[in-house]
């Protein structure tokens, strides 16, 4: 299964965003490397709207997963036809490299923001 990796530099504040197809032939990765600990802002948007029936099998048919450099990998959420998803993630300094698969065999249009926050905000018990 080839991959097209895209390399993010990610500044904090900025925003990135790519359009594409995504085939269930071959998968996007996109790789960022953080500065220090960071949350992170995901958001996916599939374009394509589902059909009558055509959908209902694969009713969540983008999956996004994250590994870091030390080669741990986590599943973060899926995307159903038409829909969008957003999860935001606290992320240590280092490399990451976040993966985009379809198990459908169409075509499908999606949209991905990537977003480092500024600040990351600590929780007080």
């Amino acid at each position: 299964m080839a991959a097209k990796l895209v390399p993010i530099q990610t500044l904090p504040g900025q925003c990135h965003q790519y359009y594409d197809r995504l085939t269930q032939a071959r998968s996007h990765s996109f790789a960022f490397k953080l500065d220090q600990m960071r949350k992170v802002s995901i958001d996916v948007a599939n374009q394509r709207h589902p059909g009558l029936f055509g959908d209902l099998i694969y009713s969540r048919n983008i999956e996004v997963m994250l590994r870091s450099e030390s080669g741990d990998q986590q599943r973060l959420f899926s995307v159903a036809p038409g829909d969008r998803d957003r999860e935001v993630i606290t992320l240590a300094s280092g490399r990451y490299l976040l993966e985009l698969k379809t198990k459908t065999s169409k075509t499908v249009d999606y949209a991905l923001k990537l977003t480092a926050m500024k600040w990351l905000l600590l929780e007080f018990a």
